[in-house]
């Protein structure tokens, strides 16, 4: 009896154990099927999710290119003639101005006085003020450079900026004149982009201004056309102290196989901030801005860049023709004061 006792009790607690058992491993796979649903369902979330993104993203693109429409871009460049090819595809991008901006371009073009006189002074003073300069290109004397406010001799300035001094200055080479260049009355002396004054107070020669490759159209003007192929068209006005008052800028890249005319154009730039043309935010849309100069340039068609070129050229001609009674050479100048 107890056997059997003890046989029951185990096929009972056998009976339990196994019904124990069934009860976790029934438990485990509801627990295994519950995170597979979880993490199924947390995979179409996130697809979900990742698709609204995306759309969104596609959406604010689609908003922000309808919103930049009609807008131009700003473009940014350095006006560098060694890389003008460069500058050539940058301009290509701007459009060509309206109407209503082009007539004010005009009209401030129209201001600006190209031509000017080789003004004489007063020509008792010639012979003194001449010996001066002679004394001068010599290297007999010094001048006064205002921008370092130091005296030296022609001689060492050149060889400072690495230049080379032709035969004393009697090269053929070297043109001068010598007329009133700063209109005080009184004449100065020009030779090689250096215009030099002289005060008889002090008797001291001063470099008046450095023209660095302009050409000198008359008193107090000078132009900048180099032999690029882009025609540059560059205008200076200076005050009397020798400094830049006014400055104009034109210039023309034209087409080849790959590329269309571009012709670019500034507006006037006074020195006198009252005096410049105000640049409207319509017409910066038009325009671009150019970092190295602090200007805004417009492009234009052909036909109105011929309008502004006639009568810089023609001023330009002029003064060259004007220039062919002005010049001398070192003989014809100072020849008087050179002994034997």
């Amino acid at each position: 009896m107890r056997v059997r006792r003890y046989g029951c009790i185990l096929i009972i607690m056998s009976m339990i154990g196994f019904t124990v058992l069934l009860s976790v491993k029934h438990e485990q796979k509801r627990l295994r099927e519950e995170v597979a649903l979880q993490e199924e369902k947390s995979s179409e979330e996130i697809a979900v999710k990742e698709a609204e993104e995306t759309v969104n993203a596609e959406s604010d693109d689609m908003i922000e290119q309808e919103e930049s429409a009609g807008k131009k871009e700003e473009i940014l460049y350095d006006h560098t003639l060694s890389g003008h090819m460069w500058m050539y595809y940058e301009a290509e991008k701007v459009p060509f101005v309206d109407d209503e901006t082009f007539a004010l371009i005009r009209e401030a073009y129209e201001e600006v006085e190209y031509s000017a006189e080789f003004e004489k002074g007063i020509m008792e003073v010639y012979g003194e003020y001449k010996q001066r300069f002679w004394k001068l290109i010599k290297n007999e004397i010094p001048f006064l450079n205002r921008e370092t406010d130091e005296e030296v001799y022609i001689k060492d300035w050149y060889a400072s900026n690495g230049w080379y001094v032709l035969e004393d200055f009697k090269s053929s080479y070297y043109s001068y004149y010598f007329f009133d260049m700063n209109g005080d009355g009184l004449p100065e002396l020009c030779v090689d982009y250096c215009v030099f004054a002289y005060d008889p107070d002090t008797d001291q020669c001063i470099l008046w201004a450095w023209l660095n490759g302009k050409e000198i159209v008359g008193t107090r003007k000078a132009m900048w056309t180099p032999d690029y192929d882009v025609d540059i068209y560059e205008f200076f006005q200076l005050n009397p102290n020798g400094d830049l008052e006014l400055d104009t800028l034109f210039w023309a890249e034209h087409a080849d196989l790959y590329h269309d005319d571009i012709n670019m154009v500034m507006f006037p730039n006074y020195a006198d901030t009252a005096k410049r043309w105000k640049i409207t935010e319509e017409m910066k849309r038009q325009g671009v801005f150019e970092e190295s100069s602090g200007q805004w340039f417009f492009r234009i068609t052909d036909e109105q860049f011929k309008e502004l070129e006639q009568p810089y050229k023609e001023a330009l001609r002029q003064a060259r023709d004007r220039k062919k009674e002005e010049v001398y050479t070192y003989e014809e100048l100072f020849g008087e004061y050179e002994t034997e």
